[in-house]
């Protein structure tokens, strides 16, 4: 089965290493992927990459037209059996294809805000058979919000390479590189530095962990627009910060990264099933995270984490303080992390979902 895979940009974050982990794990399926662009190859094996920007050379006519009509040039020349699509306005650069083979794998969770918007994902919703959620607070919204019938859904949560977590490093080494003192504690971030990331609060919150606990560094972890990464360095700086947190952007080692990390954290505004959650719990470390979207999926309350609520910066440094005066709380957290994400969360279980539902799709096809 040939399936053509759509996504706005291959970068280092959660949608492409899903995306990596299908074309990887499916190697009995071939794969190509269509995209704005190239950001940072997450490591895709097992399929060809076509960047869009690539082909639409001149940045004036970068616009939805220009994306239609390459786009279906693509799909004319490769014959897919399948489009699997990684957001529902994708769609749109999709022409005289079968909505029957059609699927958008949906990685976040809608909120009753914007009725215009939800009318035109729903109108769009239209031209696609099934729409996938990741999470079940995702497949929720997806009824409440965007009225989208319960046999139009399927559920397939995201999965997680246990291997790659396995904490089997030099993490001696890692610390010495990144600066880190011998007994410093580390606290880690892994988000692209978006504004429904909330690192504000985080730093905010991290403020008044510092008046309590000194020994402590806090990392920040993804790429962002340089406004966006610009406006965090000044929080820190305006905050006098600027010795204890360390902005390291996009990094391929997050393996190793939260290696060295002690503590995890998530401060987001909304959520879907963040990867970055599971690879923590997958290299047992605790969290701390917002109580959005998926999150409360990933994290039993007291168990393997703590949930607080969304920008309340006093209740993130509370749940990040207790966490930091209690060696064997991390460890125990850590450990019932890993064990849930061990039996729940692995891709093995995810990829063969997804090839369930396009086996399921493709043999009822009459017009290929």
């Amino acid at each position: 089965m040939k399936i053509a895979i759509l996504i706005h940009d291959l970068n280092l974050e959660g949608i492409a290493q899903m995306v990596t982990y299908l074309t990887s794990t499916l190697t009995n399926h071939e794969f190509i992927i269509i995209c704005n662009e190239v950001l940072s190859d997450p490591g895709v094996k097992n399929a060809k990459i076509y960047e869009l920007k690539k082909k639409i050379k001149h940045k004036a006519s970068f616009n939805l037209l220009n994306l239609i009509r390459e786009t279906s040039k693509i799909i004319r020349k490769e014959k897919p059996d399948l489009i699997h699509l990684q957001d529902i306005p994708l769609i749109l650069r999709v022409k005289n294809f079968p909505k029957k083979r059609t699927i958008c794998t949906i990685h976040r969770s809608y909120s009753d805000k914007g009725i215009m918007k939800k009318i035109f994902q729903n109108i769009l919703s239209r031209k696609i058979r099934y729409l996938i959620s990741v999470g079940r607070i995702t497949k929720q919204s997806l009824k409440r919000n965007l009225g989208i019938s319960q046999k139009k859904i399927k559920l397939v949560m995201n999965g997680i390479d246990l291997d790659k977590f396995n904490n089997k490093f030099d993490l001696k080494k890692i610390r010495k590189d990144l600066g880190l003192k011998k007994n410093e504690k580390v606290m880690s971030i892994i988000a692209g530095i978006r504004e429904e990331k909330d690192h504000l609060t985080l730093i905010r919150a991290f403020k008044k962990i510092v008046y309590t606990e000194q020994n402590v560094k806090l990392l920040i972890v993804g790429g962002g627009l340089a406004e966006q990464v610009n406006k965090i360095r000044k929080e820190i700086a305006d905050n006098g910060l600027t010795d204890k947190v360390k902005l390291l952007g996009e990094r391929r080692d997050i393996d190793k990264l939260l290696g060295i990390t002690d503590i995890s954290v998530l401060s987001s505004r909304i959520e879907a099933l963040p990867m970055t959650l599971l690879e923590s719990m997958a290299s047992s470390n605790p969290i701390v995270a917002t109580s959005v979207g998926g999150n409360s999926e990933l994290i039993v309350d007291g168990v393997n984490g703590f949930l607080v609520p969304p920008k309340n910066p006093s209740a993130l440094a509370s749940a990040l303080l207790r966490l930091l005066s209690d060696s064997k709380l991390r460890s125990k957290m850590g450990k019932e992390g890993r064990k849930r994400v061990e039996k729940y969360f692995s891709t093995e279980r995810m990829c063969k979902e997804y090839e369930q539902i396009y086996e399921s799709i493709l043999p009822k096809t009459s017009d290929r």
